[in-house]
Parts: structure tokens; C-alpha cells; sequence
């Protein structure tokens, strides 16, 4: 520190005090506004692509071919045969929903089969997989093309045969 006469002439220095206590804290300021939004980054590569709709079908006969994708209300006193589609690619599936008395039994054709956990249908027309009661639920889904199937979802009991 320096010392002054009244002239304004230094005369020499003080020492240095000790240094005082911290002042306390000031409030916070208010928030500033909100910058521009950044530009949008670049597009990603497309998912892949999901397993198909299923389109239902209300079945009041005895018999219906199945197509592709489909999935059938068996509704009808008697029962309902539902046969598999002669053609079909991987990944595509077949469902049947039981609504009628008569119940429902999906039928393959020749060379197909159906597998339902450790249990496989009789390969070919002889082979079948059927509802027990009235309001039994199948989704089968193509393995191999035209020809394997596997039971995918199943609500109720069903007959393997």
C-alpha cells in the first residue's frame, strides 16, 4: 500500500493487511433465451421389414383354402376344415381363430407338415392339427418353403395328428 501526503506525494509504503472474510454469494442470473435449433443430422439405413398383416376371413361353411397372410374365424356348427396353402414363402403365416361349435382342423397338403413344440404332424394330406374346444387359436408360420410349418402361437388344446 502507499501513503500520500497531501501534496500527493508518495512518502513509502504500508504493509499489506490480512485478507477479510468471503463475501456471500450473489443470486443467479436470469436464464438466457433459447439458440436456433441445429441443422437435422442425416437419414439412417431403413429397419427391416415386419412380419406381414394378417387379413381375416369370416368362414360360415364346412371347408376354406387357406391364402397367405389369412387368418380364418372358423364359425360354423360343424366342423371347419382350413387347408394349408399349396405355395408359400418363408415367414409367411396362417391363422385360425375357433368362434363355431363345430370347431376347426387345419389340413395340409402333400408333403407338408406341421411341427408344434416335439411334435410333428404326419407329413402329407394325412396330417393334421385340430381345436379340442370351440374357442381354440392357431398361428402357423412357413420354415421351409411350401412345405414345413411350425405353430408360432397357440391358445387351447390341440389335436396333433
Amino acid at each position: 500500500m502507499k501513503i500520500y501526503n497531501t501534496d500527493g506525494m508518495v512518502l513509502g509504503f504500508g504493509e499489506t493487511g490480512a485478507t477479510g472474510p468471503t463475501g456471500t454469494t450473489g443470486t443467479i442470473g436470469l436464464t438466457g433465451p433459447t439458440g436456433t435449433t441445429g441443422p437435422t443430422g442425416p437419414t439412417g439405413s431403413a429397419g427391416p421389414t415386419g412380419a406381414a398383416e394378417i387379413t381375416w376371413n369370416d368362414v360360415t361353411g364346412t371347408s376354406q383354402a387357406a391364402a397367405v397372410n389369412n387368418g380364418y374365424v372358423a364359425n360354423n356348427a360343424g366342423l371347419v376344415t382350413v387347408t394349408l396353402p399349396a405355395t408359400a414363402a418363408v415367414g409367411q403365416a396362417v391363422a385360425i381363430s375357433g368362434s363355431g361349435a363345430g370347431g376347426w382342423k387345419l389340413a395340409q397338403n402333400a408333403s407338408q407338415l406341421i411341427n408344434f413344440l416335439a411334435v410333428a404332424t404326419t407329413a402329407g394330406t394325412g396330417g393334421y392339427i385340430s381345436s379340442v374346444t370351440r374357442y381354440d387359436c392357431i398361428v402357423v408360420r412357413c420354415i421351409v418353403a411350401n412345405t414345413t410349418w411350425v405353430v408360432e402361437q397357440a391358445v387351447g388344446t390341440l389335436e396333433v395328428m
